[in-house]
């Protein structure tokens, strides 16, 4: 989809300070595989017309920042977790470093997981309402 591309593209080209790490410019190779992977990510979101749309704060070190998908580890990335078919090798998502040891990250496993099953939502909601009763 053509929007889809442009957005990426605009991510890619956005200016940021020196501080800041644009993991879809085009200053480092890697970051070709990032933007590939957002891109392809993105088109399964087209085809599968989700409901909710989660937004984040910033990309996570250990997953965004790696992978380019957000809220998803390398871990995830290539090996998907049960019930969930959006991601892996065979479904075209890269690793932009080989590495010996795939990066996890917590809200990435943890956001799917309840995303997957949405009645764990319910669940984990009234689970935490509890928590914060006792805590107060």
């Amino acid at each position: 989809m053509k929007n889809i591309s442009e957005f990426v593209e605009q991510l890619a080209s956005m200016e940021v300070t020196p501080n800041v790490f644009n993991q879809y410019s085009y200053d480092f190779p890697e970051n070709s595989i990032r933007r590939d992977n957002l891109l392809l990510y993105l088109n399964q979101m087209d085809q599968l017309k989700p409901k909710i749309l989660l937004v984040g704060e910033a990309p996570g070190y250990r997953g965004c920042r790696l992978t380019g998908v957000p809220f998803t580890s390398e871990h995830l990335l290539m090996n998907n977790m049960d019930g969930l078919k959006l991601f892996g090798s065979a479904n075209g998502y890269k690793l932009a470093a080989e590495n010996s040891k795939l990066s996890k990250e917590a809200t990435a496993t943890i956001s799917y997981y309840y995303m997957e099953y949405p009645y764990r939502v319910q669940y984990y909601c009234i689970r935490m309402e509890c928590l914060s009763l006792l805590s107060s």
